[in-house]
């Protein structure tokens, strides 16, 4: 994964921690809004841990690449200034050299969205402008990886923005191509996310949001989860040929699994759906004249080599958090860390977690954040710090809640530090 993830070179297997002693929570950054940034997302991390990520820059904002170094100041590397440069970015991945890549939303020669790349220095290049006529991988939403040739990957849209493809962009001559048009509903998925798993044996591995196999579930018929189908698991082998690994019901195996995927190396995957599991808690259940409407909490899963999904924990909304999303990390004992961006709070369910989910399925709260810290946690990268203790660093997206439930932050970066692992 580390050679997958750029930047993100600390490795995804931890070693498994002795929790004996509290983790220690701080905030790293707080973003302030207007120039200063907001809403961060798509954390990476350097060796020396320095975070990187992208923020938007208030009202009309284009959006930019910061740096937040040890000690929390933040620097901007690049300010995306709209066309012909990009605009909105969504994403960040890296190499070992120091550059990164990434997608806007829009913005470009054709306001489509752009593919670029930063040098170790902060000089930026255009790699790809999205065709606004072809929309032809336009308006990606998920980021992109980059193999070993140098290849990159994302998701996209096509034609008028009602089908997502697959698309690679080549190294060499920047040409796009596409490699998997989605059909949707009743007999594929629909909505890619989240960034792609690229394996070492060139298939690719993701997640959509809805659409899959189980349309007619009445569970996720035209309903508020998620639209028509629950979202599926999928593997897109070299040649493109596309297979649906699980198509998800919206009952106790989960639905809308909004996050990526990781692997263990072995062949068995790992992820988390944001929606689904048990109707028991306060996520509870919904019904209609019309039909059933099961929603849920979420769960984590597990996807073994031969397709078969196992349920390894079902968020219940109360102290255990609700709704997890965003990426997975797994230490070599098995241990699973994410973040909840719901629950924890008994008088309302957004405010979350970060927790830890052992191989035997207990989950432990790792920290909490309450109606006076209430961020909605996302995207957590590790770090092995070198002194004995492992670093995870995260982002709050939002800030204090008002008593209309409004954010009156802009965001934060916090940095939980885990106690030393075990001998």
């Amino acid at each position: 994964m580390s050679t997958l993830n750029g930047l993100l070179l600390a490795p995804v297997f931890l070693s498994a921690l002795a929790l004996a002693q509290e983790p220690k929570f701080a905030v790293l950054h707080a973003f302030q809004g207007g120039a200063a940034g907001q809403f961060p997302t798509d954390l990476v991390l350097d060796k020396s841990g320095n975070v990187y990520g992208i923020a938007s820059t208030g009202f009309r904002g284009l959006g930019f690449v910061f740096q937040v170094d040890r000690a929390g100041k933040e620097t901007v590397t690049h300010y995306f200034k709209g066309p012909p440069d990009g605009q909105n970015p969504i994403s960040l991945t890296g190499d070992k050299t120091g550059a990164f890549y990434g997608v806007t939303a829009s913005g470009g020669s054709h306001g489509a969205g752009t593919v670029f790349k930063l040098s170790p220095g902060g000089k930026q290049s255009i790699l790809y402008n999205f065709n606004g006529a072809k929309r032809v991988g336009a308006f990606s939403r998920s980021g992109v990886v980059r193999d070993a040739k140098g290849n990159l990957y994302g998701a996209g849209t096509i034609e008028d923005g009602s089908k997502n493809v697959i698309f690679r962009l080549n190294s060499a001559t920047k040409a796009e191509a596409v490699l998997h048009t989605f059909a949707g509903s009743p007999t594929d998925g629909d909505s890619v996310q989240a960034r792609l798993l690229l394996t070492p044996s060139g298939d690719l591995y993701g997640t959509t949001y809805s659409g899959g196999g189980i349309a007619m579930s009445p569970a996720c018929r035209g309903s508020s989860l998620a639209g028509d189908g629950c979202g599926t698991v999928f593997r897109l082998d070299s040649r493109g040929r596309e297979s649906i690994i699980v198509n998800f019901t919206g009952g106790p195996d989960g639905a809308e699994p909004s996050g990526g995927l990781i692997s263990d190396g072995s062949g068995n995957l790992y992820g988390a759906a944001a929606s689904g599991g048990s109707t028991k808690g306060i996520c509870g259940e919904q019904r209609s004249a019309r039909f059933e409407v099961i929603l849920g909490c979420g769960v984590l899963f597990k996807i073994d080599p031969a397709g078969k999904e196992t349920v390894l924990y079902t968020f219940t909304g109360g102290a255990d958090g609700a709704f997890p999303g965003g990426n997975l990390i797994r230490d070599e004992g098995g241990n699973l860390y994410g973040t909840a961006s719901g629950g924890s709070d008994p008088d309302r369910i957004n405010c979350g977690i970060v927790f830890r989910v052992d191989s035997s399925g207990d989950l432990t709260v790792l920290h909490r954040f309450t109606a006076t810290d209430c961020f909605g946690p996302s995207g957590l990268v590790a770090r092995n710090a070198g002194d004995g203790t492992y670093e995870l660093y995260g982002i709050g997206e939002g800030g204090h809640m008002s008593s209309d439930d409004a954010p009156t932050g802009f965001g934060i970066i916090f940095k939980l530090t885990l106690p030393s692992p075990v001998p």
